[in-house]
């Protein structure tokens, strides 16, 4: 009796936490991606994204969502990636005003989003997915896994603005690509992009033992 409670205390926090998304990424967009792993319906460690960078070369309905730093690294792995000239920089975003300006933007273009970078880039592309139901595309330059893998979204100073307080139950990336060249190379800059990380997975682990 009582592993049947705690089965469905699982369940509940599971739904809250990682409810998978109904939307996804068409088929002859996931044919673009040379896939190492799956580890979820949602998280895929991929080989590289030459292919996928070519393809949004070609189409003009994604939006990427970056900070200056994420971009920089990224391009080191991937030059070409630079050519695309439809990037909103994190850095840019600093009120409500301009961040609701973006979700508008999202709708009316009906644009995907593609989010590169950390915590704070991919919560704030998070909730411009949610507020404008489109879909999201993580590419993590970070090893965390609770921001591309949970619903959860953090309440920044700019989502504060429009007037939430509190932890939004939001939704997660509808698709995240794991390259781990990026992952890696990001470790070598600065160690702390990946033990923090791992402060993450260690904290998903201790919670079975809790």
């Amino acid at each position: 009796k009582s592993n049947i409670n705690i089965n469905k205390e699982i369940q509940v926090y599971l739904s809250k936490s990682f409810k998978r998304n109904t939307k996804t990424f068409p088929i002859d967009f996931l044919t673009q991606i040379k896939i190492v792993k799956k580890i979820s319906n949602n998280v895929l460690i991929v080989k590289n994204l030459n292919d996928l960078i070519q393809e949004f070369k070609k189409k003009k309905e994604y939006l990427f969502l970056v900070t200056k730093i994420s971009l920089a690294s990224f391009s080191k792995i991937y030059p070409e990636f630079k050519k695309n000239q439809n990037f909103v920089f994190y850095e840019d975003i600093n009120t409500g005003k301009e961040l609701k300006k973006i979700i508008a933007s999202v709708k009316k273009k009906k644009y995907n989003i593609v989010c590169i970078g950390g915590g704070k880039i991919t919560d704030l592309a998070k909730f411009i997915s949610y507020k404008s139901n489109s879909l999201l595309l993580t590419i993590p330059t970070i090893l965390a896994t609770h921001v591309y893998a949970s619903k959860k979204i953090h309440v920044l100073k700019q989502i504060k603005n429009l007037g939430y307080s509190l932890t939004i139950d939001g939704k997660s990336s509808d698709l995240a690509l794991i390259d781990l060249k990026i992952i890696k190379f990001n470790y070598l800059i600065d160690k702390r992009f990946f033990l923090s990380g791992m402060g993450d997975l260690m904290a998903f682990y201790n919670s079975k033992l809790d």
